[in-house]
């Protein structure tokens, strides 16, 4: 962060937070899913959907230039969700399709929808 000043040391927090409050949502989504297929998928369309944003953002906040420390705030950031909220997230997730899918037994032991 040589030259320019403190600009870059908000440029550094802005990617950071980017990447911390993307893989957030990205745990958070990925505990619904269940099945390898679906997990695969998903990864496809979450890249699709992120790596745009990403690329708009540093066009607007850097004025498209591609520095070093962009990509080290992205790993930061993905590094401190990862450890800070992967535990608490998974779970959470994992409560939440247990409670939404549920089934309700009768007193003849079908399911009721």
């Amino acid at each position: 962060m040589l030259g320019k000043g403190i600009e870059q040391l908000y440029l550094f927090g802005a990617f950071w937070a980017f990447s911390t409050i993307a893989t957030v949502v990205y745990l958070f989504a990925l505990g619904f899913l269940k099945t390898q297929l679906s997990k695969v998928i998903f990864d496809i369309i979450f890249s699709l959907a992120v790596v745009p944003l990403f690329l708009m953002s540093n066009l607007h906040l850097n004025n498209g230039d591609f520095r070093l420390f962009v990509l080290f705030a992205l790993a930061v950031g993905a590094l401190t969700s990862c450890i800070c909220f992967r535990s608490t997230l998974d779970k959470l997730s994992n409560k939440l399709y247990n409670l939404f899918t549920k089934q309700k037994v009768d007193n003849n032991g079908k399911g009721i929808l």
